[in-house]
């Protein structure tokens, strides 16, 4: 009995460990994927921004050979 009681408990331990491990890298890869979607964010602005301003160009300005051809 006593031998059961101990094995339970051990059980116990290493499931406790086991889900702090886990809750660890939840935790982690809730923050990565915060950041990444912020960086995406980001980087869609920029190109919002930056269609924008092709847009606004005139078409000669879109059609002009860069000075280095």
């Amino acid at each position: 009995m006593n031998d059961d009681i101990a094995d339970l408990q051990l059980r116990v331990s290493f499931q406790d460990e086991a889900m702090i491990k886990l809750s660890d890298q939840i935790a982690l890869h809730d923050k990565e994927l915060r950041e990444a979607k912020l960086q995406i964010k980001m980087l869609r602005e920029k190109l919002m921004d930056v269609s924008h301003e092709v847009d606004q160009m005139s078409p000669t300005q879109k059609n002009e050979r860069p000075p280095h051809y």
